[in-house]
């Protein structure tokens, strides 16, 4: 699906990080090329992790993992930062959940019996990086696997920088104007070694996104599910942080 035409692309980025340095953005040496590089990278990485703590919803992707009989452990993607709540199975398969645990839990169970069967609980344990291989992320299963079996889950992504060949960010059109305003405060405090107008700019930008993606991810609820006896209501609530003078 075509990016919306209010997205913001790397090329765009580029273009506004060197107008603020009074660069020619059309004609950059390569001195220059580095250092709007490096400014996008600091705002980029701002922006995903900001000064007001938040979990961005559209850094939570959905995706499938094909288990094989008789194998307990699976490698994750390569931008796997963290499992976000319990894995499922396809509904013809099984209503029940695979709940996340510790490592060491899952040892334990393999210690006593390692049987075979439909998987119950989870782990999630590092991989060390190796020579030119950076660190990875694996899964392990317990009861090991007894079939093929097709799980989904939601996990915490790590993303790339941005670049020709990766130019769009995540967030899209919605927090196009965050992102911007976060690379500028970058560029802004480089320049004149002191936070100034696109530092708050960023900071009542930040707010506004964060509000409007704690309404997103609160329609991740679809239901209460368990006794249908149970009259509990669930009702979405919207945290309130602080950051100096600025407020959630």
């Amino acid at each position: 699906m075509p990016q919306s035409t209010l997205a913001l692309s790397y090329t765009d980025l580029k273009r506004h990080v060197a107008r603020y340095m009074r660069y020619n953005p059309d004609n950059l040496s390569t001195a220059q090329a580095t250092e709007v590089q490096d400014i996008i990278d600091r705002g980029y990485r701002q922006f995903l992790v900001p000064p007001i703590h938040h979990q961005w919803s559209f850094l939570r992707p959905k995706a499938t993992l094909a288990t094989a009989d008789g194998t307990a452990e699976y490698a994750l993607p390569d931008a796997f930062a963290s499992l976000h709540g319990d894995i499922t199975y396809a509904a013809e398969v099984s209503s029940h959940l695979i709940r996340p645990v510790s490592e060491e839990l899952i040892r334990q169970k393999q210690q006593i019996s390692d049987h075979e069967g439909k998987p119950e609980i989870c782990a999630v344990f590092p991989v060390s990086p190796t020579g030119s291989v950076a660190q990875t992320w694996k899964i392990v299963f317990w009861p090991t696997p007894d079939a093929a079996y097709t799980l989904y889950y939601r996990y915490e992504v790590l993303p790339d920088k941005l670049s020709d060949s990766n130019p769009y960010p995540y967030g899209g059109a919605v927090h196009a104007e965050t992102l911007l305003q976060s690379c500028l405060a970058v560029a802004e405090q480089a320049a004149h070694e002191e936070p100034g107008l696109h530092t708050d700019l960023f900071m009542h930008r930040l707010k506004a996104s964060i509000i409007q993606d704690e309404e997103v991810s609160a329609a991740d609820y679809y239901g209460y599910c368990g006794d249908p006896g149970d009259s509990r209501i669930f009702t979405p609530r919207i945290a309130s942080v602080s950051y100096g003078a600025y407020s959630v």
